[in-house]
């Protein structure tokens, strides 16, 4: 099975209950500022280092032990 990064971002995103936005606003806490838009497009395009994935699973609180 081929799991992509985009794939597991957005079916934790759903599992969380967290949205782009709610993603957004937590971004500037790690020195991270884009539009709502430009990480809504990044998530589609699958388009990120391995460092953004992981803010973003932990943002979502997912445990990455």
């Amino acid at each position: 099975m081929n799991i992509k990064a985009k794939d597991l971002i957005k079916s934790k995103m759903v599992i969380s209950g967290c949205s782009v936005a709610d993603l957004n606003k937590e971004l500037p806490n790690f020195g991270i500022k884009l539009t709502e838009q430009s990480l809504a497009n990044k998530i589609s395009r699958g388009s990120f280092s391995a460092d953004f994935f992981i803010i973003l699973l932990h943002i979502m609180g997912v445990d990455i032990d």
